[in-house]
């Protein structure tokens, strides 16, 4: 379904559960899954500013996605843009910004999805007034909850803290490990094997020959 293909009804069983492939009226969920049902559908508005939604996703994810041939006219079908119609486009479908953003493996447990970025400035200390249409049902995952962080965005990105203590904790790491390396050459030497010269090597062998052959006698 997110490439583009057309996809059997039997392998769209075999990848998703029945409530994430079949609406409660009967209709085939496209595209089906977990993931894709779950999308993240809170908004937020800012008093005298636009927040672009436009630069939310990577690239190449928005390139590795694509509608179906027959969309949005396939009869008997919900998309996306139905379902979550403050976030996705039809236009866009799955190339929508903010789907394409969601739809990207974290690495961390913690879920960190960059909502859009606000267009214009703030001076330093200024105040602003932010609107929030809190929809998505963070009740329902145990433990779960929601929070909005606005940071400085730069060539690169915007600030991570979790990232940051990762990189620190791999340079202690790092120099830990090198530390023991260092400490094993000092303290634990290998003995020096003594040099031996062509002609001591050709004599230990003419000597141990000979022992040899006395041996046999």
């Amino acid at each position: 379904d997110l490439q583009g293909q057309t996809v059997s009804e039997d392998l769209r069983a075999s990848r998703c559960v029945e409530p994430t492939r079949v609406t409660a009226d009967g209709k085939a969920i496209v595209p089906c899954g977990m993931k894709a049902t779950s999308l993240f559908n809170d908004t937020f508005t800012i008093a005298g500013y636009t927040i672009s939604r436009n630069t939310a996703a990577w690239r190449t994810d928005v390139a590795r996605y694509q509608n179906p041939k027959d969309y949005p006219t396939r009869p008997n079908a919900s998309w996306l843009f139905q379902r979550y119609p403050h976030v996705v486009n039809e236009s866009r479908g799955v190339k929508s910004e903010a789907f394409v953003d969601w739809m990207r493996p974290s690495a961390m447990p913690r879920i960190w999805n960059r909502y859009g970025s606000i267009e214009g400035t703030f001076e330093a200390g200024a105040t602003f007034i932010m609107t929030i249409e809190s929809v998505f049902p963070i009740a329902s995952i145990a433990g779960g909850k929601k929070s909005v962080v606005v940071a400085e965005l730069n060539t690169m990105g915007s600030r991570h803290s979790a990232f940051g203590y990762v990189l620190a904790f791999g340079g202690v790491v790092c120099y830990v490990l090198a530390l023991a390396a260092w400490l094993t050459t000092k303290c634990c030497k290998r003995p020096s094997v003594p040099s031996r010269s062509s002609h001591g090597e050709e004599s230990g062998s003419a000597e141990g020959s000979e022992e040899d052959s006395q041996g046999c006698v």
